[in-house]
């Protein structure tokens, strides 16, 4: 049995001496209470649920609203569900309207925002936060559903280039748009034939980025590099503890515990894969002299992570923006050795990803596991990370149709 009520929570006022309006939510002998961001006085409270007054009937109707939404979420999930489900579900800005009218975006994106968050995928609601927020920069704050056409996608694809952004920026921003459009077709909120992406409608673009690979002689360079301050002396050692566990992403290497060292291995999921569809195969690091080396300089006992970047007291949120910050400030450390010691070359935790791969596929080892490595569950994705062998080594192959006359220029194959 579930039932739901508004009451006013007395147990918090704001500056205007207001407490907060909340739905109070009972579910099977559970009971929560859920912010609807309005507020009242206890005198104005009584009078709204009796007065016959217009513009107070109506406030009630709005807030009634409320509660017809809440009882028509706990109907759709019925046996599934949840309380995570039912707030991810409840707490949108606005309420999403019927089939016909104009759908606010925030209103498809916030659930869907909530979901991830409360399923511990941070990194997904971060980049459907970030997507509606550049949408909403491009067309205003009441920018609908209604107003995702495909010439809306190449305006905003154009006023992002003019902004100075990549091509794969928009494309990561356009991504959860296309999911969000998709789920209000599956929903009914719009028809299919108002579809703006696909075959014949506007084509997110992809990026390959095998160009933030460092070659032989970057890398030398970098491993020579002398700090000059204990920030860079870090963000060099973590760059290439990245690198020698196949480009092992810093939110990985945020959570990685003491547990995750076995028989002289790292072994772990990537924690981007963790809550896919798919089975997540572990990863398995054999732990070279280097690696140990940089363990035993910023490794700490003190805690159930190897490297003290989170608290493992915090919520997940929290330990993910204590990653993000981490992550940051060494790529921000990177940044200044990039400009001293590679000008023009970014040296970041993407480069030495991409470098691990292609390092790997210059000495001939198989794709197959090269993206088990990496952890990829289709090697497509594998042969964006690679891209094309750096043009010294084409030069070199190019010999080989000419060997026979030129014989005394035989290839010679180094790893760069």
């Amino acid at each position: 049995m579930a039932s739901v009520n508004l009451i006013l929570d007395k147990r918090s006022t704001n500056k205007e001496g207001q407490n907060p309006i909340k739905l109070i939510v009972n579910y099977e002998g559970t009971q929560r209470r859920f912010s609807i961001r309005e507020f009242s006085t206890p005198d104005a409270f009584k009078e709204l649920s009796r007065s016959n007054k217009h513009h107070l009937k109506a406030r009630w109707k709005e807030l009634q609203a409320k509660v017809d939404k809440a009882e028509a979420i706990i109907e759709k999930l019925d046996f599934n569900f949840t309380w995570e489900r039912f707030k991810a579900n409840f707490n949108t800005e606005f309420d999403i309207v019927t089939k016909g009218t104009k759908i606010h975006l925030e209103a498809l994106y916030q659930p869907m925002i909530n979901e991830h968050e409360a399923n511990g995928r941070f990194k997904s609601a971060a980049h459907y936060h970030n997507s509606i927020t550049s949408l909403k920069k491009f067309a205003g704050d009441a920018v609908t559903l209604q107003d995702v056409k495909v010439e809306f996608l190449q305006r905003y694809k154009k006023h992002m280039l003019v902004q100075g952004r990549s091509i794969s920026t928009v494309s990561t921003y356009l991504r959860p748009l296309k999911t969000v459009y998709l789920k209000a077709i599956s929903d009914g909120l719009i028809g299919s034939g108002s579809y703006p992406f696909g075959k014949n409608g506007y084509k997110i673009g992809a990026s390959r980025s095998a160009k933030s690979a460092l070659n032989q002689d970057q890398i030398v360079a970098l491993w020579n590099f002398k700090p000059r301050t204990e920030k860079q002396r870090q963000a060099r050692s973590f760059w290439f503890f990245s690198h020698f566990c196949n480009g092992m992403a810093p939110v990985d290497i945020a959570h990685l515990k003491w547990t995750n060292i076995k028989n002289g291995h790292i072994v772990f999921y990537r924690r981007k894969t963790m809550h896919s569809n798919n089975t997540p195969e572990p990863i398995f690091i054999e732990i070279n002299p280097h690696i140990q080396a940089i363990i035993d300089d910023y490794g700490s006992k003190d805690g159930p992570f190897i490297f003290p970047i989170i608290d493992p007291k915090a919520t997940g949120k929290k330990q993910f923006t204590q990653a993000e910050r981490w992550a940051k400030a060494v790529t921000k450390s990177l940044r200044w050795v990039s400009k001293e010691l590679t000008p023009g070359v970014t040296i970041n935790f993407y480069s030495a990803r991409h470098t691990y791969a292609n390092k790997m596929m210059i000495n001939g080892v198989p794709v197959a596991h090269i993206s088990a490595g990496l952890g990829h569950s289709d090697q497509k994705t594998t042969q964006n990370y690679l891209g094309t062998l750096p043009a010294n080594i084409q030069k070199q192959y190019s010999r080989i149709l000419t060997d026979f006359i030129e014989p005394d220029r035989k290839p010679i194959l180094k790893a760069v």
